[in-house]
């Protein structure tokens, strides 16, 4: 005879923090993974040599992820590897854009810098989106950059660059 084991939470012992729960349906949800959704209020210029932080100043949605809209730095809670996905759009054509997680020392935190898949190019304008995986860590203030190959200044179109941040595991 099979063992049945019915729970609707996890807890680690000793914590008053749900880490798992199941409803009624049986699915499983994980309610403290931390997240962001991230995107600019308005337009803004950048300066596409990839020392400049993208402004990302509206926080649409959050658990955990603590985002500066002043500063567009941003701190996990907890240690781990995090998805990152993103869109861009510049308002000038180009051949490649690229985007890279830097500490605020501006030391980038992974190896290379990922280069989008440009999805549209021509009439002025390029968008441009991708993912990647980041180890990272707790005390640490983090931001993102874009560049391109041309390393001027262009505009960064509102509401079409985005980004979305979360712990994966």
């Amino acid at each position: 005879m099979a063992s049945i084991l019915n729970v609707d939470k996890i807890r680690a012992t000793g914590s008053t923090t749900d880490g798992v729960l199941v409803n009624s349906s049986g699915q499983v949800t994980l309610p403290k993974i931390p997240y962001v959704m991230v995107n600019l209020s308005a337009n803004a210029t950048i300066n596409t040599s990839g020392t400049t932080d993208v402004p990302y100043d509206t926080v649409l949605s959050s658990q955990g992820i603590s985002w500066n809209t002043s500063t567009y730095q941003f701190t996990v809670p907890v240690a781990g590897l995090y998805n990152f996905s993103g869109a861009v759009r510049l308002d000038a054509d180009r051949q490649y854009v690229y985007w890279h997680v830097t500490n605020s020392s501006n030391t980038a935190i992974q190896a290379s810098k990922l280069v989008l898949s440009q999805g549209y190019s021509g009439a002025g304008f390029t968008t441009a989106v991708g993912s990647a995986m980041l180890s990272l860590s707790t005390g640490t203030n983090y931001k993102i950059r874009v560049g391109d190959a041309s390393g001027s200044s262009v505009t960064c179109a509102a509401t079409q660059t985005w980004m979305d941040i979360r712990l994966i595991g």
